[in-house]
């Protein structure tokens, strides 16, 4: 169940930050005591492929030895998609319960 939780909860978070601003209109049609939506509008879409091709372009897969634990790093006590607003969260987290 957690793992469908994190995904619907990414999905929502995508949804979220990428909503397509468009307008859907509805129509009333003749014969009909109830608008009917126009789900025939045009979108703009970004370049997938473009963004796929920055990302190779400019990604970079450190060396684990380069990785650098900063004076006053904390722990945390589980991993993240475990510390979700279902078990309580932790503090610094947006799902933190007090």
């Amino acid at each position: 169940m957690l793992h469908v939780d994190h995904c619907v909860d990414m999905i929502r978070q995508h949804i979220m930050c990428t909503a397509d601003q468009g307008l859907v209109f509805s129509h009333w049609v003749e014969g009909h005591d109830h608008r009917h939506v126009d789900f025939n509008t045009q979108h703009k879409c970004r370049n997938f492929q473009k963004a796929v091709d920055w990302a190779i372009a400019h990604g970079k897969q450190p060396d684990m030895s380069e990785l650098v634990r900063h004076p006053g790093a904390k722990d945390l006590p589980d991993y993240p998609e475990n510390l979700t607003r279902h078990s309580g969260g932790y503090k610094g987290s947006i799902y933190y319960q007090t």
